[in-house]
């Protein structure tokens, strides 16, 4: 009877041993961890430093509010079992001659996604999926998928009152289930400024919330 040559019989025993470890009980291999940082471009767009301020006026009322940034932070994170950067910017909403309470609202920038909140009477605003990148007309998208908010132009120039700005994204966050109706809130972004104009419309709210349309009147921003 003929013997199997012997580099045969090697490559044997080696394929029936490797089989028999991944059947074994318990044998996994470990997961590596990512690391996910912050989109360059979102960073560089949102991420102010304290020194930053706007200051708007409201076109309804005639109201004017200063926001300026109290400070950042930019850590990592285990999520999902990765390792994420999150950046964090918190800035303060101070009312010009009225008695309404300094708020704080804040910007979070996670991968190519940014989320805004601020802290009004009776709503706990949370806008997410507020901005991404790259710039794109139509939703924006989130780590977990579509955002809610929904960039329906991009104006190469966009003109306010005397002033004039660039690149600014048009952007709705929608509360109709995709579709813009009076009840939404929207947004102006020039990415080198931040927001230009916002509009919020919570008639329901307090007075010192209600419907408001924040336009910019002047800025400092550090980045």
């Amino acid at each position: 009877m003929k013997r199997a040559p012997l580099k045969t019989s090697l490559n044997t025993l080696l394929l029936f041993t490797g089989l028999l470890w991944l059947s074994l009980p318990g044998c996994q291999c470990k997961k590596e961890q990512l690391l996910q940082t912050v989109n360059a471009s979102l960073k560089k767009a949102f991420f102010y430093k304290p020194g930053t301020y706007w200051v708007y006026r409201d076109s309804i009322s005639g109201r004017v509010d200063s926001f300026y940034v109290n400070y950042n932070l930019d850590t990592m994170q285990q999520l999902s079992g990765n390792n994420v950067e999150v950046c964090s910017v918190f800035f303060l909403e101070d009312s010009v001659g009225t008695s309404q309470m300094v708020q704080t609202w804040s910007i979070v920038l996670q991968q190519n996604a940014a989320d805004l909140s601020c802290p009004f009477s009776n709503y706990s605003l949370y806008w997410q999926g507020w901005f991404s990148m790259p710039e794109q007309l139509g939703w924006n998208q989130t780590p977990g998928g579509e955002g809610l908010g929904f960039v329906s132009n991009i104006y190469p120039t966009y003109t306010l009152n005397t002033l004039s700005f660039n690149n600014v994204e048009e952007i709705f966050y929608n509360t109709q289930n995709g579709y813009a109706s009076g009840n939404d809130d929207w947004f102006y972004v020039d990415t080198a400024v931040g927001i230009i104009k916002m509009r919020l419309n919570y008639p329901n709210d307090t007075p010192l919330v209600g419907n408001k349309v924040w336009e910019l009147q002047r800025w400092h921003v550090v980045k």
